[in-house]
């Protein structure tokens, strides 16, 4: 949209006007807000259901008033973390990315900027703090000399989709804090995020028949697993194989076995063969070795195949999986 052709809608009061790129400025940047908030509105909108949720997105801009000196503690807006220029401020909860703050004013007819970088300057930390590096930002000559204050401006502030973790991740009680523990298998870390704690959440609402049970125990520990449907196709690459379903691409780590190539897979499917369940009707020798007389078809054995190694949290996957079994089963794992 081209700002200046607004003149052309006003009366011809304003065609004398003195100063119209002040006002196009103005303009610019009203529908520049308008723009974002309708922006940032659909992203919540689209967050009412997994399927279109995004699994982050940006909650900027924001400005930041950190106060970090030359006052009494209780009107600091920032929180010391030990000796030195060092502090941390507040930001949004489950912020994960703040690229850069930057200032920019004019005070006595000087203009003062500057820009600061994240993971050279500040860090964010919790995902709910910015924690600064080193030398303290420049403090703003317009308040008083004793006073330590930066009002900084963040463009872009990246955030993990709240409604994602502050329901479903809580529904399958998933921590973010577990997260770190998981391979992502050459997906982008967010969205491999959702993807996981959409299959544990959908997996945990189906009927426990084995399939479900092995595909829970499965993923919870780290196997890969379809975002979508379709045929899979495997190449060999170097030392490990990449598998692709529909409109993706799975990079296993070495040692790891696709599923035979040409199966037809289902959403949430496991891409990667070495974790089997069974039970008195599918390996009665397994299981009788693992029971008596009376438990044989109330027992179930978890294989871990020999070549696999997977990364997982074991807190997380002890409690979940002591979660879905039913109760009346007995399982081990060998």
């Amino acid at each position: 949209m081209n700002y200046k052709d607004l003149w052309n809608y006003i009366g011809s009061v304003w065609s004398t006007y003195d100063d119209k790129p002040t006002m196009e400025l103005f303009w610019e940047a009203l529908n520049s807000g308008v723009m974002r908030g309708r922006e940032y509105g659909a992203d919540l909108q689209r967050s009412r259901s997994l399927p279109y949720m995004p699994p982050s997105f940006n909650i900027g801009p924001e400005f930041y008033n950190v106060t970090y000196s030359g006052v009494d503690d209780t009107w600091l807006t920032v929180r010391p973390t030990g000796s030195g220029t060092q502090f941390e401020f507040a930001i949004p909860e489950w912020s994960y990315s703040v690229p850069t703050l930057t200032y920019e004013y004019v005070y006595n007819g000087v203009t003062y900027s500057g820009v600061y970088n994240e993971n050279t300057d500040y860090i964010v930390s919790g995902y709910n703090s910015i924690h600064w590096l080193g030398a303290s930002p420049t403090a703003d000559p317009r308040y008083p000399s004793y006073i330590k204050r930066a009002n900084l401006y963040a463009e872009k502030i990246c955030v993990i989709n709240p409604m994602l973790m502050n329901t479903w991740a809580i529904f399958c009680k998933f921590s973010i804090n577990y997260y770190s523990d998981y391979l992502t298998y050459g997906q982008e870390k967010y969205q491999h995020l959702k993807m996981l704690i959409w299959a544990l959440v959908h997996k945990q609402m189906q009927a426990p028949s084995i399939k479900n049970l092995r595909d829970m125990f499965a993923i919870s520990r780290g196997m890969p697993f379809a975002y979508e449907s379709g045929i899979n196709s495997n190449t060999y690459v170097t030392d490990h194989y990449e598998t692709s379903i529909g409109s993706y691409t799975y990079v296993l780590p070495a040692g790891m076995t696709p599923v035979t190539a040409g199966t037809s897979i289902g959403t949430f499917d496991l891409i990667a063969s070495g974790i089997t369940l069974d039970d008195i009707h599918s390996n009665s020798g397994l299981v009788t070795n693992h029971s008596n007389s009376y438990n044989r078809r109330n027992t179930l054995v978890f294989t871990l195949g020999s070549g696999v190694t997977t990364h997982y949290n074991t807190t997380f996957h002890d409690s979940y999986v002591n979660k879905i079994m039913p109760k009346q089963l007995q399982w081990f794992v060998i």
